[in-house]
């Protein structure tokens, strides 16, 4: 189900498409998953976390997740990400990716409650990514 602006409200359980949002999957009885992806995302070389890839507000719960990249580098160029809770950086990281891999986890996240969360990566080079987060929700 995705949440439109954060607010709970549930829309149908059928993909339309990367959305920058977290989707919810599961039953109401507590095994409930979050994930989110970007769909290819491209920065042209920025030097810096400059392309939105992820944002959206988690809800009454918290997720426990794990960030992922997947690229089309083939020489190793340079990747950043930056990941902001409510404006606040908690997490920023440049590395070399393998060429045409999965980098990650990039690193495991704790979303706590009603949480602007937004997703930033950028490359040295002209490339493309995908930006996913996935992971399980906790109430109560």
């Amino acid at each position: 189900m995705a949440l439109l602006g954060g607010a709970g409200n549930p829309v149908g359980g059928s993909f339309t498409g990367p959305a920058e949002a977290l989707e919810l999957v599961g039953d109401r009885a507590g095994n409930v998953h979050g994930y989110a992806y970007s769909g290819v995302i491209n920065d042209a070389g920025s030097g810096s976390a400059a392309a939105l890839a992820l944002k959206f507000t988690s809800g009454n719960y918290y997720l426990v997740a794990e960030l992922n990249m997947i690229t089309d580098d083939v020489v190793n160029n340079q990747h950043y990400i930056d990941v902001t809770f409510n404006g606040a950086s908690v997490f920023k990281g440049a590395w070399d990716a393998e060429p045409y891999a999965i980098t990650g986890p990039l690193t495991s996240l704790v979303i706590p409650s009603y949480t602007e969360v937004e997703v930033k990566w950028g490359s040295s080079a002209d490339k493309n990514a995908t930006i996913v987060l996935t992971g399980r929700i906790y109430r109560g």
